[in-house]
């Protein structure tokens, strides 16, 4: 059995053997398996980098074939999808720019729709795509729509030209969609791509394929730097080992449309930067240097979850870092809009019901002002000013007050001050008559006007009135007018329209006409802008007619009648056809007749010859003679009078007048005889006196020049002065003060001398006073001089030495004066004047010059306290009748606490304890002295009540209070603390019922405004007999501690401590039994 049983033993232990060796075998056999399959697979996944395929090379990335396009140098591949993924329609009117932003654009179902379903989107790099438009297939234009930031794109069509040998054709495919924007040659629609049997390229537009808009979508995109394939060219990722995800992640909402993101900065080597996810979304990649983002693209009033990605030069990414939430605060209101109507400014927006507004308005965009609160989306005001640019903008104001963001300005200008229209002109004579239609909401406008159209003149201020007349005297003148509406504030409206009027041209001058024979020539001055002149004639001056119209200034007019008067006048013509006003009127008569019935008339030296006009004369010739034999001519005229002037007086003169005609020819004289008057006298002689010259003047006699002029000391005897001509004015110079003299004046006609004028006496005035002396005592200035005979006298002063003003007049018997100057300290001009009994007034004396002294300072000034009041005094200043009193807390800042006519101010309710200063000026009318010398004091200590002296008394168990009278306000009786009563300030005592062995702490307050103080004492109520009267003595003395029994009577005792700064007396009492 043993045996066995070991056999068996062994057997098993060689089966087990067998087995454990079959399992090895097994294990290896499954293990050499294993690796060749893990080889085969290794083998079928070794990865290399997408970076190194050639453009043309077919890859497979999230499941579909893509075809490589080129290889960038940054690292990216950019591909572009092998197949199509179907036709499909955009918006025409939003896809002229490829945007991702727009819901209807190509690009958004790329970078959304598209995008999301790609099982590899991490792998695909955000790109900056251009958008440049094309004018032709052939002909790239470059115009520039920008760049647009996405992860999927269209290949433009200049890339459908650069990569057409490598892109795989498809069959019955031909329009594609591209991101190029435009082609002018299809009505700016979008650009698509027709690749052509022979593999050129054209331009298709959008609805050009079944006229639906559908084009066939193939995609483009760009993989990121270290995308790794495998041998079978499919993407398999990218290579390397990705960062940490970033810690230290925080957030901050900076507005209800921006929040700020940081974290703190990963330290791999290779770190080449940062993602942001936003639920989820990536919205922003950062360079490695950056550890903070500004999101502006959340919106108001949600909730928003960040995370933080790493990402290597390799594109390998993190896991995302830890989340954070944050919440934007409400909306800033939207769609803010403004419209001008005149001055009033409409703003509308959108914003949540029944919320509230904050309007704010601002000049520059810049600095705002809040002009309005609103429950409404609306809000509507009248700006300061026309034609301005005012800037809005609005937030949102919650219930609890907080604001939101304000919203972008809103830029609106009023409209520019309204312009007059219609305005015309109208000529009437030489007024211009001026109309206008009125500007909506404009009273008042001013009219310009011009005559050049390019400088303008303010002409008139029109109110409540759209017209106006101006009255213009320029001959051949063009006027300009316009018209602005005054808006106030200084703004005036663009000019109106301009209305012009020419004026006609001046008339002709120095119209002449002569006459020869049966002709008469007329010749004129011209005039600016004429083009012709009209000639009229008339027999009778007043009805004429035209006879010719000429460019040049003269005429000859034929053929007249002899012996008759003609009369011409000539207008000027402008181009246009305006007539100016005629000219003057020539007249002249043809063949005159012989002079008749010639008179002579007399006046003073001259004589006056008349005589009938002569039929057929053209002049007459007068002729003068003394003696009748020999004659001399004086004058030829073409009048029928002749004036012969400034003769002789008082001689008999002949004279004789012949008629000439036209042709020459002289008429017999005609003679007359005149004999002048005799030469007249000077008349109204006058003299006015002036210092010590004598003026006279007279009226002239007629037809004299020359003047002889008498004086005399008596007025009997007289003596010769002087010989005039020319003037009827003389002054006799250098006369002496206090005599007579007389005067009179003679004509001298040349050949006789007339009588004498009326005589004129003059009286001279005084002389002036001398030696003219001041001294000044305050503001008293006392005069003294030496006087003139016979005379009072007038004092003057002056603060200039040239304006003087009467200040006293001075009795003859009087030589002195005390002047009360206005003013301190101030110079002063006196002079004194001499004034005799008939009034007349001398020259002045020499000026003299005072200053009055310095207004005084008050002196001894001194200072006494009451309490908390002040009362100062000081010495009177004689002539002062006001002081000024300042105070000073420091001594060095002061200010003015009153004016008094008194000597002296008492200061009340001031601070306790406090010391002050004060100075006193002396004032007079505005002047003022320097202060005087300060003085100081300090106000007394606040008057707070003294802590009661009190007593008691003790009967059984009633206890009484008793204290020292004062004079406060009142007082508080507090029992343990407590408030029992408050009495008046005339109490002085208190009691109350105890009970027996209890204890009580009584207090006495006295008050009054400024205070209080109290005492306290403590009684207890006991039941023990105590010691006797001395016993009690010795220990109250001693530990203020009383014991009475019930035999004794009544005890007061007073005690008094100080303490806690107020005074207080404790008295403990031991009631025993």
């Amino acid at each position: 059995m043993e045996t066995r049983c070991g056999g068996e033993r062994r057997t098993k232990e060689k089966s087990g053997k067998n087995i454990k060796k079959r399992i090895v075998q097994h294990s290896l056999l499954v293990l050499l398996v294993v690796a060749l399959v893990l080889g085969s697979l290794a083998l079928a996944k070794a990865e290399t980098s997408l970076h190194n395929e050639p453009p043309g090379t077919i890859i497979t990335f999230s499941g579909m074939q893509w075809v490589i396009l080129e290889q960038m140098p940054n690292g990216e591949t950019y591909i572009l999808l092998k197949d199509k993924i179907g036709a499909m329609a955009f918006d025409p009117n939003n896809t002229i720019l490829f945007d991702p932003n727009d819901t209807n654009n190509i690009a958004y179902y790329l970078n959304n729709t598209f995008y999301n379903s790609l099982s590899q989107k991490d792998l695909i790099a955000e790109h900056s795509w251009d958008r440049l438009s094309v004018k032709a297939s052939d002909k790239p234009d470059g115009t520039d729509f920008g760049n647009i930031t996405c992860k999927v794109g269209l290949i433009s069509f200049r890339e459908y030209q650069r990569y057409l040998n490598i892109i795989p054709s498809m069959s019955n495919v031909i329009w594609w969609w591209t991101r190029t924007p435009v082609s002018y040659d299809y009505d700016n629609n979008h650009v698509w791509v027709v690749i052509n049997a022979d593999k050129t390229l054209s331009i298709a537009y959008a609805n050009y394929y079944d006229n639906l808009g559908r084009g066939i979508i193939r995609p483009a995109l760009y993989l990121k730097s270290g995308t790794v394939i495998d041998r079978n060219k499919v993407v398999i990722g990218v290579a390397g080992t990705p960062p940490v995800p970033p810690v230290g992640i925080s957030a901050s909402v900076e507005s209800s449309t921006s929040v700020n993101i940081s974290w703190q900065a990963n330290t791999e080597a290779d770190l080449a930067g940062y993602k942001i996810y936003r639920n989820n979304t990536e919205i922003a990649n950062v360079d490695k240097t950056v550890t903070r983002y500004n999101d502006i693209t959340v919106a108001p009033g949600i909730t928003y979850t960040y995370e933080i990605t790493a990402y290597n030069t390799s594109n390998l990414e993190s896991a995302r870092s830890s989340p954070i939430t944050v919440t934007t605060p409400p909306a800033t209101p939207t769609g803010v809009t403004g419209q001008a109507t005149g001055r009033n400014i409409t703003l509308t927006w959108q914003g949540p019901g029944n919320p509230q507004y904050i309007i704010e308005r601002s000049n520059d965009g810049i600095s705002f002002t809040q002009v309005a609160e609103v429950t409404q989306a609306s809000f509507t005001e009248t700006a300061p000013l026309w034609g301005t640019t005012y800037y809005y903008r609005v937030a949102q104001k919650g219930q609890d007050g907080t604001i939101s963001a304000f919203s972008d300005p809103v830029q609106v200008m009023t409209d520019p001050v309204p312009v007059p229209s219609n305005l015309t002109a109208v000529l009437d004579g030489k007024n211009v008559k001026l109309s206008w239609q009125s500007a909506n909401g404009i009273n008042d406008y001013i009219v310009e006007r011009s005559t050049d159209n390019i400088t303008w003149s303010s002409l008139a201020n029109v109110s409540n009135a759209t017209s106006y007349t101006d009255e213009v005297t320029d001959p051949n003148t063009t006027y300009y007018y316009r018209v602005r509406s005054d808006g106030g504030n200084g703004q005036l409206s663009e000019p109106s329209n301009t209305a012009v009027i020419t004026t006609p041209p001046a008339a002709p001058t120095g119209l002449t006409a002569t006459a020869a024979g049966r002709n008469i020539s007329l010749t004129w001055s011209g005039s600016a802008g004429a083009a012709s002149y009209v000639i009229q004639r008339s027999t009778d001056g007043a009805s004429f007619s035209q006879i010719a119209e000429v460019t040049v200034t003269s005429y000859l007019d034929s053929a007249l009648d002899w012996n008759t008067t003609y009369y011409y006048r000539v207008f000027a013509k402008s181009e246009s056809g305006l007539l100016s006003s005629p000219s003057n009127t020539a007249q002249v008569k043809t063949a005159p007749a012989p002079p008749a019935n010639l008179r002579a008339s007399v006046y003073y030296n001259n004589v006056t010859l008349t005589w009938d006009s002569s039929a057929g004369a053209e002049s007459y010739t007068i002729q003068r003679s003394l003696d009748g034999d020999e004659w001399a001519e004086v004058c030829t005229t073409s009048e029928t009078s002749y004036t012969d002037e400034s003769l002789g007086w008082g001689i008999t003169f002949r004279y004789r007048v012949t008629a000439k005609s036209a042709d020459g020819l002289v008429s017999e004289p005609s003679a007359v005889m005149a004999t002048t008057e005799n030469v007249p006298a000077p008349s109204n002689l006058t003299a006015r006196l002036e210092g010590t010259d004598v003026t006279l003047s007279w009226q002239a006699a007629p037809h004299v020049n020359m003047y002889l002029i008498e004086r005399s000391m008596d007025g009997q005897t007289w003596e010769f002065l002087v010989e005039i001509s020319h003037i009827t004015t003389y002054t006799d110079t250098g006369l002496n003060l206090s005599n007579d003299y007389y005067y009179r004046v003679r004509s001298d006609g040349g050949n006789q001398i007339s009588g004498p004028s009326n005589v004129v006496k003059v009286t001279m005035p005084p002389a002036a006073p001398t030696d003219l002396q001041a001294s000044v005592n305050g503001k008293s200035v006392t005069l003294s001089w030496t006087g003139s005979a016979n005379a009072s006298y007038i004092v003057e002063r002056s603060t200039d030495g040239s304006v003087w003003e009467q200040v006293a007049e001075v009795p003859e018997t009087e030589t002195t004066y005390q002047d009360t100057a206005p003013r301190w300290e101030t110079t002063y001009n006196y002079r004194v004047l001499a004034k005799n009994s008939g009034g007349m007034i001398s020259e002045p004396s020499e000026s003299v010059q005072a200053t009055t002294s310095a207004i005084p300072v008050p002196q001894n000034l001194k200072a006494s306290v009451s309490g908390n009041a002040i009362t100062v005094k000081w010495d009177a200043v004689a002539g002062i009748g006001q002081y000024k009193v300042e105070r000073s807390v420091d001594g060095a800042s002061w200010r003015e606490v009153t004016l008094t006519d008194e000597n002296y101010f008492t200061d009340n309710d001031l601070e306790w304890e406090t010391t002050y200063y004060y100075r006193v000026r002396s004032m007079d009318s505005d002047q003022e002295s320097d202060p005087s010398q300060p003085v100081s004091v300090k106000t007394a200590q606040k008057p707070i009540p003294a802590a009661p002296r009190l007593a008691f008394s003790v009967d059984n168990t009633r206890i009484g209070v008793s204290w020292n009278y004062q004079n406060v306000t009142g007082y508080r009786i507090y029992v343990d603390g407590k408030l029992v009563e408050e009495l008046p300030g005339s109490s002085v005592n208190y009691a109350f019922e105890g009970e027996p062995g209890e204890t009580y702490e009584i207090s006495v307050e006295a008050y009054n405004a400024y205070g209080e103080a109290s005492s306290t004492i403590t009684v207890t109520v006991g039941r023990l007999r105590g010691p006797g009267a001395a016993t009690m003595a010795r220990d109250l003395a001693e530990t203020t501690t009383v014991v009475i029994g019930s035999m004794g009577g009544l005890l007061a005792l007073a005690l008094g401590i100080k303490g806690s700064g107020m005074l207080m007396g404790i008295l403990r009492l031991i009631i025993g039994r």
